[in-house]
Order: structure tokens, then sequence, then C-alpha cells
């Protein structure tokens, strides 16, 4: 350019066209060469004052526009200095006032590319000037200061700069609309900072009132916005609406770029907030499909780029935790990191990245300790992290976590989240080793996020929480003053579930280990309440296992609190309200409404609508959600009428007594504080300790059990004839001595958590006299509540059977599947409908489920340990029939008998959920179930079924008396061989 002959100005502006073509198109070789023809002609020519202060002014542009793409610092602090120059010659207003515009441009370029914060302090001046000046529109102005405002919060977190930033662009929006924008990051700042709802309601309403000027931007402000209001109001529809206007703001945009990252790494953060508010799986599969879409794209801007990894990490997290699965942790770690590494200074941003790589370290070291649970049962149980024993793992996460703490000032929102962090990191290292400085700290870190956090519920609630068990380990605080901490947290409404829960369970096992039992009944009582609520009515069914699985025993543990504050019937009913809540769900939903119906009709009709919908909806997690909130909502209303106080409700003490009729329900209650059986008759409820049958010998049993009868072993006989021998001495023998000469004909079994998976009806001594299959006929039942809906009334079908059989799976063949269906169906006495194999697909059993009163399965079962919803029936194709697929497609009839592997066996992480095949049939409305705790010999099958119809009778009601044909089966088969209780000790009856 500089050899052509035209006229220097002419150059000057075919240079400054240049710049621009290299600014639209990012091309650096444009820029460069306007630049290098600007200061040619800037030095070789003699210009005017006012050509000269234009020239130096395209000059400065030119530079500003290079120091974007190479982010050079030296660049900007040439063009301010070439502007400021340019601004002492003479021009016009208006050329002033572009001057002053790109002025304050400069200086702030100089502090993004590491200046001081003094260069926003120079941008400000020069944009006051700009304001006095009033030679722009005012539009355009308001824009540049809103702009410059938010860069200088960002930097020092003082409020006041947004106020007269956000009255200008709230002024400007009629001439310019597109303001919005900044005004909704502005007040988005706000909101941060002040936590005030009504701040984000109305950040919610501006962003809702910019979707017809700018939808894309406007969508993405407002998921913002909605995930931010979700902060404060713990309202899970404001997770939907962040969650559906950000899906809406990604599709809007044609080609990848910087924001659309951020737009897709704030919808996973509102996916894993959502999976963690509701426990839905497939929000954190959508979580993590987005994270690895956004991890495709390039993203130029550090800041950006820090904020999305940081944002992405979070998927990955949730997963790990949700899955076990290492590569999730890893990719996490690698997301922090480069968060961490990719962004220099110090201030918010810089704290969170830190303090999540903090926490990212501290949860892969080992925590000394955990108590032995029933994780501990099967070795397919994975630990969720890879834990480490090494303390400079630890080391290196608390120097983190506190250099995240110390760049935070006194007074900001997120320093007490991060105290409450650093806390835990500590005391975990003083768990490993024994560090008395760090409980001090820990004390001091929790004690003062709790008085920061006084006026912000679920915040304080978390304060509180930590502060109670710092003070706790420290030891040297009134209990008193540590139960007043615990008792405040799990009050907090707003606080999230699992918060209160924490501070619920803390509270009463203080007051249990301090022998003031009674005291601790309170606790207990509020955090059963609170378990139910980790789980609401349309919530997939493995979501809700995982969420539960977390809190084990803890109706176990209310209610040995309940029977040592001798209340025994407070325990039982802590027990129905607090086990199989997934069945209950069930059982709400396919519940009777008769009663309803003819006293308030218009009630009755609406709550089966909604039933009907939530059954039929399949759809996203926030339907599913409004409906179970309609139904609970109005199930809430429908009980305020005296005639209608326990609708849908946990049976009362006296009802479960009223169950009692046809013979005793024994509860088996194992706790971490005591075990009994609860012997419930009609009399009252009469407690039976259990010493020898302590949770510590519990475990050890299950868990020999467990191996023994699923790998088969060769001592699987020895082993089950010395249970038989334990449970007999530690509870049979206990049991029948309380019913004394009263002795039952019959009794209903009702184990709670490890005892559910063990042959309490087959106990007896080892020496051979008689134990309880010579004494009773057994049934059992996952609570009294199952058992009371297997007797209700429903309506009958006509006497028919199917059968289904299943033998010919490629290496899974049954040689006496077909055998045994053949046998069954020419001994019934009903017309008989036969599936086999190919025949027996899950759509046509379900099918003929529905219409059958019987029903006899032969075939595969198969157990899922760790989630017991995928536990099922093996039919046609290998084609699983689970768990949860029956619970969804309910049932009815008179009587099942599933000739199959496991079909009884719950799985070791929610035991007291009672998920099994037998009752998922019990629950969708079958009155009697016969199933198996483990492995079925196939031969032995064929002949056990032959036994078991000649001798099925049916009772004065006209019901089969499945349990007396069972219980005769299983002594004849004991006679036989008494020596392979692996044989007679597996099949067990369920129901009325």
């Amino acid at each position: 350019m500089a050899g052509q002959s035209i006229d220097p100005g002419e150059r000057a502006v075919a240079a400054g066209r240049l710049i621009e073509r290299g600014r639209e198109e990012r091309d650096l070789p444009k820029i460069e060469e306007g630049v290098a023809e600007l200061r040619a002609l800037l030095n070789n020519h003699g210009w005017t004052d006012s050509a000269r202060s234009a020239l130096l002014a395209y000059l400065a542009e030119g530079l500003i526009q290079r120091s974007e793409l190479t982010r050079s610092r030296k660049d900007a602090a040439e063009a301010a200095g070439l502007m400021r120059e340019s601004l002492h010659g003479e021009m016009s207003d208006e050329g002033r006032a572009f001057g002053l515009l790109q002025l304050n441009l400069a200086h702030q370029r100089c502090y993004e590319f590491g200046g001081p914060v003094s260069e926003l302090e120079a941008a400000d001046l020069a944009l006051r000037k700009l304001q006095a000046l009033d030679a722009m529109p005012p539009a355009m102005v308001a824009s540049a200061v809103g702009l410059l405002r938010g860069e200088w919060y960002a930097a020092v977190r003082d409020v006041s700069l947004l106020d007269p930033a956000i009255d200008l662009l709230a002024e400007s929006l009629q001439e310019d609309p597109s303001n919005g924008a900044i005004l909704a990051h502005l007040l988005q700042y706000r909101v941060e900072h002040s936590s005030r709802l009504e701040d984000a309601d109305s950040l919610v309403e501006l962003c809702r009132s910019l979707l017809s000027v700018d939808r894309r931007t406007a969508s993405f402000f407002l998921g913002s916005a909605c995930l931010l209001r979700y902060d404060i109001s713990r309202q899970p529809e404001d997770l939907d609406g962040s969650v559906s206007a950000l899906r809406t703001a990604i599709d809007l945009y044609p080609e990848p770029e910087d924001e659309q990252a951020m737009a897709m790494s704030l919808l996973v953060r509102s996916l894993v907030a959502r999976f963690d508010h509701r426990g839905q799986q497939h929000d954190l599969t959508e979580a993590l499909r987005v994270a690895k879409r956004a991890c495709t794209i390039r993203v130029e801007d550090p800041a950006t780029r820090a904020g999305v990894q940081t944002n992405l990490a979070l998927a990955y997290t949730a997963a790990h935790e949700r899955t076990g699965d290492v590569k999730h942790a890893r990719q996490a770690e690698r997301l922090h990191r480069a968060a961490l590494n990719g962004i220099g200074g110090g201030g918010p941003e810089r704290a969170a990245l830190t303090m999540n790589m903090a926490t990212e370290i501290a949860d892969s070291v080992a925590d000394t300790n955990d108590e032995e649970n029933t994780s501990a049962l099967w070795a397919g149980r994975r630990q969720r992290r890879a834990k480490r024993r090494d303390t400079r793992q630890i080391d290196e996460a608390i120097r983190l976590a506190r250099e995240a703490v110390d760049m935070l000032p006194v007074g900001h929102q997120k320093r007490a989240v991060y105290q409450c962090n650093l806390s835990s990191i500590l005391l975990r290292r003083h768990e490993l080793t024994g560090r008395t400085e760090d409980v001090t700290e820990a004390v001091r870190l929790t004690r003062e996020a709790a008085d920061a956090t006084r006026d912000r519920g679920a915040e304080n609630a978390r304060a509180l929480t930590a502060l109670g068990y710092a003070l706790q380990r420290e030891g040297r605080a009134p209990l008193s003053e540590i139960i007043a901490l615990w008792r405040a947290a799990s009050a907090e409404t707003s606080a999230r579930t699992e918060v209160r829960l924490m501070a619920c369970r803390m509270w009463a096992q203080a007051l249990m280990k301090s022998d003031d039992i009674p005291a601790a009944l309170e606790p207990y009582t509020v955090a059963v309440d609170l378990f139910t609520e980790l789980t609401w009515a349309g919530s997939a069914a493995e979501d809700s296992e995982h969420r539960m699985a977390n809190w084990p025993h803890l109706a176990n543990d209310a209610a040995a609190c309940a029977v040592a504050a001798d209340q025994p019937e407070r325990a039982l009913e802590l027990l129905e309200r607090g086990r199989a809540v997934l069945w209950s769900q069930t059982l709400n939903l396919n519940g009777d409404l008769a009663d309803l119906h003819d006293q308030r009709p218009a009630a009755a009709i609406k709550l089966e609508q909604l039933f009907g919908e939530l059954r039929a909806d399949g759809g996203d997690v926030a339907r599913r959600a409004a409906l179970s909130d309609q139904i609970t909502a109005l199930v809430g209303e429908i009980r305020t009428d005296p005639r209608f106080t326990d609708f849908l409700g946990t049976p009362s003490a006296s009802t479960i007594r009223d169950a009692t009729a046809d013979g005793p329900i024994v509860v088996i209650n194992a706790s971490m504080w005591r075990c009994d059986a609860l012997v419930v008759t009609p009399a009252g409820v009469e407690v039976v300790p259990l010493p020898d049958a302590g949770p510590a010998e519990l475990v050890r049993r299950a868990r020999q059990h467990l191996v023994s009868v699923l790998e088969e072993a060769r001592t699987m006989e020895r082993d089950l004839t010395d249970l038989l021998d334990w449970l007999w001495h530690a509870i049979g023998r206990p049991v029948l001595g309380a019913l004394g000469g009263s002795r039952p004909g019959r009794l209903w079994w009702c184990p709670t958590g490890l005892f559910a998976m063990l042959p309490l009806h087959a106990a007896q001594p080892r020496d051979g006299s008689p134990g309880m299959l010579d004494r009773v006929v057994s049934s059992y039942t996952p609570t009294v509540a199952a058992l009371r809906h297997s007797r209700a009334p429903r309506p009958a079908k006509p006497a028919s059977l199917v059968v289904v059989s299943v033998g010919d799976l490629p290496r899974q063949e049954l040689k006496g599947a077909k055998a045994e269906a053949a046998a069954v169906v020419s001994g019934a006495d009903r017309p008989a409908e036969w599936l086999d194999s190919s025949e027996a697909t899950p759509a046509a059993v379900l099918a003929a489920l529905t219409r059958a009163s019987w029903s006899h399965f032969c075939c595969h079962g198969i157990v899922h340990l760790e989630k017991p919803s995928r536990s099922g029936l093996l039919l046609a194709g290998g084609e699983l029939l689970s768990v949860a697929r029956l619970r969804a497609a309910p049932t009815s009839g008179e009587f099942a008998f599933l000739s199959a592997c496991h079909t009884a066996l719950a799985g070791v992480a929610n035991t007291d959920e009672a998920i099994t095949l037998t009752a998922a049939l019990q629950y969708a409305g079958w009155r009697q179930v016969v199933g198996t705790l483990w492995p079925l010999d196939d031969a032995v099958a064929v002949d056990l079924a032959k036994r078991f119809y000649e001798q099925l009778g049916q009772r004065a009601d006209g019901a089969p008396d499945a349990e007396t044909a069972l219980h005769r089966s299983i002594r004849w088969l004991r006679e036989a061989r008494p020596d392979e209780p692996s044989l007679w000790a597996n099949l067990i009856h369920f129901g009325a």
C-alpha cells in the first residue's frame, strides 16, 4: 500500500478499512498491515493538527484490534497513549466522543491483559468525560458504562459500582432495547451479591421481556437468571426454567463460539443441580452428553474457557459419585486443573476454581471413619472414590482451600461456603493424622460461616450443621450447644433435604450415645419424615434407590430408639413410614379410592386423573415433578378433612394390630443400637430382645451367606446348616418363647435390613430337634401395609392360569422348565394359557398377567445387588422382565409362583426398600407370591412344583392356601434330603 501514488488521506482511510476487515475476519496479518501503513503515514507526512489527531485515533483503534487477537498489553497501553495524544488536538465534539470511547476501551484491554485495577479507573474517567460532553447517543454511552462497570465490579466486588450503570441502562432501553443484555448482566451481579429474592425476580422478568428483542441472548441470560434464583429459592421450577431456556439458546447459535460453550456449561450446571435436587438419572446423562459436546468447542477467551471447564467438571464429578467410574473422576480433575492453570490473578473467579480443585482432591482421600455397612457385603459393590491415604494429597487440598478462602473478602457471599468446605477437609485430615489444630481451625471457620450467614437460610443450615460437627469433634462445647445448632439446621425448610437429614442424624446419634434416649426420638422422627422426601411419586425408581441408599437403616435406628424409650408401637409406625418408601408410592398410585369417591367425589376424580397422567407420562422431569407436586398438594388438602386424616398415609399402631387377626406379625429390627423382634398380636406389641443377633454378627453372617449361595460354594450345605442353627438360637427360639402357649398355626415374618435375605422360616437347631418348620406355617411381608394391601378386596377375575416357561436360552438351558410347566398345566383345576420359549415375550407375559388369576413362572431369574430394580426374569430371547417394568405396569391376581432364582433376594444397597420380584408382584396386587432366596435346583423344581399343586387346596374364603401347600412341600423335601438345606430352605411365601 505504501508504494501507491494516492492521497495520504485516502491511504489512511484505506488502512482503517483494512483493519476493520481484519477485525471482522479475525485476520491478524490484515490488521498488522493496516497498523504498519498508519505508522508510516504518521512518520512520513506533515499533517494538520486535526488530521494528525484523526490519524492517531485510527492507529490507536488498530492497536486495540490487534491487542484483542494477540492479548498484548503493550499494544493496548500504546493505544491508550496515542488516543490521549489525539484528544489534545483539534476535533469535533463527535470525534472527541469517539476518542473518549476508544480511550476507555484501551484502558479496559490493558486491565484484561494483566494490568492493575487502576486501568479501569482510568477507563471510568474517560467515560465520565464522555457523559459530560453529551455528544453521543445516551444508549451508546449507557452501553459503554455498563460494560465497564460490570468488569470493574468483577474485579473488586464493590456493589456500589453497579447501581449508576443499572439506572443508566434501564433508562436507555426504550432507545435501544439491545442494552437489556448488559443490564441483565449487571443485575445478575447484584443478585449474586445480595441474594435477595426480589432482585432475582426482577432479573428473571427482565430476561423474559427481552425474548422478543434478541431471543438467543435473552434465552442465555434467562437460563442463567433462573439458575441464580434457584440458588436462593431452592424451587426446582427455576431449574426447569433454566434448562428449557438454555436448550433454546444453544440451538440458536449458527456456529460454535465462546458464548455457546458457556451456555452449554450453564446447562450442565442446571442439569446437575436438578439431578441433585430430584435424583433423576437422565438429567445426569444429558449433562454428560452436553459436556462432551462443549469440550469440542475451541474457546478463545481464557476466563470464559476456565468457567466452561469448571462447569463441565461438575457433570463428571456427579457421574463419578453416582457410578464409581474412575474415568469420570479423572476427567473432572483434568478439567479443574486446566481451568485453574488457564486463568491468573485472584478474585472470586479464581477462588472458585481453586476451591473446586481442592474439593476434588479431598474427595479422593480415604475416610477412616467409615462404618461397616451393607456395601461391604459384596465384592461387586464399588467404592465411590479411588481412595488414597497419602496425606500429601489432603495437604494439597487444604492449601488450595485456604487460598480460595483468602481470595474472597469478608462478607462475600461464597466465603462462608468455602469456609465450610475447608473445615470439612481439615476434619478429614484430623481423622487421618489426629492433628488437634485442624479441629480448632475447623471450629473457627464454621463459627465464622454461621455468623456470616444468619440471614441466608439454606447456607446457614449447612454452616450450623458443620459447626456442630466440628464442636463435637473438638469435645469442649456442651452437648446442649451442639444440639441447638443441629436442631436449628434441621428446621430450615429452604435447606437441601440431605443437609437437614445430616443434622437430624448427628443430633439423634449424639443423644443416643449420651443415653438421653427419649430425647433422641424427636430428631429420629424428623429424620424419617425427611427421608421420605428424598423421592417423589413419578421419579425413576433407580434414581430414587440411589439417593436413598446414602441413608441406610435410618428407620431401623429410629425404631430401635423408640423401643429403648419403651414405645414399641411408635417403633412399628416409624418402620412402616421409613421402609419400602418406593413401594408405598406405588400403592398410593394404585390405591383404592372407594371411600373418597363416596365422601368427596370431586377430589377422588381429580386424584385419579393425576395418578393416571403420572403413570402414563414418560416425558421430562419437569412435567412429572409438576404432577407429583399437584398430587402432594391435593393429598395434603384431603387430609385436612377430619374423615381422611390418615388418607394414603402410614398405618397406625392400632391398624397394624388389626392386621394380626389371622396370626402374629413378627418384625425383626436390626439397628446399630440393638436388635429386637417386635411380636405384634391383637393384644399389643411385645418386644423380644435379640442380643445374639447384633449388627457385627449379622453383617458377618449375611456376608458369608451371600458368598456361599451366590457362588454355590462347596461348603454351601454346611454353611446353611450353621446359619439355620444360628437363626434358631438367635431369633426363632426367643420369638416362639414369647408367643408361649398361644403358639400360632401361622406367622408372618417382616424382616428389616439384612435379615430380609435370610431364611427365618427354616431356622432349626443342627442337632435335628424341631425348628420353625415343625412349629408354624411361615409367610413373609415387606411391610404391614403390603400385607393389608394383599388382603384388600378387589374385582374378581375368572379362574384362570398363565404358565410361562423359558428353558432354551443359549448357554443358560433349563432342562426341567418345560416338564415343570407341563406338570403345572396338566394338574391345574382351571383353564391354563401356556407361553413357552419364543412366545414368552415381556409384552405377552404382561398382557397375560392382566387376564389370569394364577401365574407360574419356570425360567431364569437374575439379581442385581447394586441396582435391584434391574433384577428380573429372563424371558424369550433373553429379554428381561425387570422389577422396574413390573412396577410400571401393575397387574393383579390371587397367586403367583416364581420358580426362578433369586426372586425374593433384595439388593445390598437398599435392603429396607424390599426391591424384589416377589415384592413387585405383591405390591402390584397379587395376593400371594412364592419366591426364592437363592438359585433353585432345576430338577428339584419339577418335583417340588408337582408336590405343591397336589397339596394346594382352598381356605374358607375360597383363596388358595398356598402357604400351607408350600409348607408341606418344603417339609416333604426336607424329610427326603435333610442334609441339603439349599434345596428346601430356599422357597418362601409372601402375602395374605
